[in-house]
C-alpha cells in the first residue's frame, strides 16, 4: 500500500499519531473511531495505546479477542473440513 505507515521505530509512532490526529480533527465532537488491532507483543500494544492517546482520542472500551490459536479449531465431525468450536472443553 503506497499510503500505509510501516515500521516500529519513533518515526512510525509519530506517523501513526499524525494519522489518528488528522482523523480526530475531521470527526464530530461526539464521533467514534473503532480500531481493530491485533498483535502478540505487549510492547506493541503499549505503543498503540500511547499512539491513540497522543492523537487526542479517548479509549472508552476495549475487548480482548483471541485471534491466533489452534485450540479454537477442531475437526468437523461431519468430515467436511474444520469448524470453530469455542474453547477446549466447551460444547458447541
Amino acid at each position: 500500500m503506497p499510503n500505509s505507515i510501516k515500521g516500529e521505530d519513533e518515526s512510525f509512532r509519530q506517523g501513526m499519531v499524525a494519522a489518528y490526529k488528522k482523523m480526530t480533527e475531521c470527526m464530530p465532537d461526539n464521533g467514534i473511531q473503532v480500531i481493530m488491532f491485533t498483535h502478540q507483543s505487549g510492547s506493541i500494544w503499549a505503543d498503540m495505546a500511547n499512539i491513540v492517546w497522543a492523537s487526542g482520542l479517548r479509549v472508552t472500551a476495549a475487548w480482548y479477542v483471541v485471534t491466533e490459536t489452534e485450540k479454537l479449531w477442531r475437526p468437523d465431525t461431519a468430515g467436511d473440513g474444520y469448524r470453530t468450536g469455542g474453547l477446549p472443553g466447551q460444547t458447541p
